[in-house]
């Protein structure tokens, strides 16, 4: 695994990738020069209880790429009662796109996985930000680091109260304890690379252990820690 400051997140990203249509129900974006052709298609996602705002600051560092971020409909998210539910809203609304990557925040990088193990979609690069395939310890469970948290408190909180009421209990709790994502891992040719946050504690014995995924799992993903972050690294 490698350790690295929060700051060098956009060249990490750019590194990793080296080795569309808007409707009501979707966010689309073209943040690249209309004269550039080289540009890369990235398909985001974000977990649940937060929205395409959650990746605003990391946007800015993705100047050159065309980024469609993938807004579930609150229909849809307030009757799905399974991660797979949402899975195949997605595969249905992007099955006839072409993506280079996949960015996904938390439980959308379990959506990502998905679509890659259940649908065959071809996605080049799978990366995920803090996502939790088995629970973690509490080494794991906090949402950001003291300083950033004060900074980004109330956009936090305005954006979880919005959204808290279209998340189906019953999906909320497929998230939070006895919950094991990693057999679709098993089913990937492709190693999926993970970024999480180190807690700011790089030194710890148990970064890896605490985790809980265990060696297959561990076979089959690329691991970053990203100094000084925790759940949200995108803000952080």
């Amino acid at each position: 695994f490698q350790l690295t400051p929060s700051f060098l997140i956009d060249p990490i990203v750019k590194n990793i990738f080296k080795e569309s249509k808007t409707n009501n129900d979707d966010y689309s974006m073209m943040i690249a020069d209309e004269k550039r052709v080289n540009h890369m298609k990235l398909l985001f996602l974000y977990g649940i209880n937060c929205n395409k705002d959650i990746y605003t600051s990391l946007l800015s560092y993705m100047q050159k790429e065309e980024v469609i971020i993938a807004a579930i409909p609150h229909a849809v998210s307030k009757t799905a009662q399974k991660i797979e539910d949402l899975s195949a809203w997605v595969y249905h609304r992007y099955r006839h796109e072409t993506f280079d990557a996949i960015i996904a925040h938390s439980m959308g990088g379990i959506i990502a996985v998905q679509l890659a193990a259940v649908y065959s979609m071809p996605i080049p690069k799978i990366i995920c930000l803090d996502t939790n395939f088995v629970p973690a310890n509490a080494f794991y469970r906090n949402l950001m680091m003291p300083v950033h948290l004060e900074r980004y408190r109330h956009f936090l909180e305005e954006m979880f109260d919005k959204e808290k009421p279209f998340y189906h209990p019953a999906l909320r709790s497929r998230l939070q304890e006895d919950f094991d994502y990693r057999p679709y891992l098993y089913k990937l040719q492709q190693k999926i690379t993970v970024i999480y946050g180190d807690r700011g504690n790089p030194h710890s014995p148990t970064l890896i252990d605490d985790l809980n995924l265990g060696e297959a799992a561990l076979r089959h993903l690329e691991l970053h820690f990203l100094a000084n972050t925790c759940h949200l690294p995108m803000l952080e």
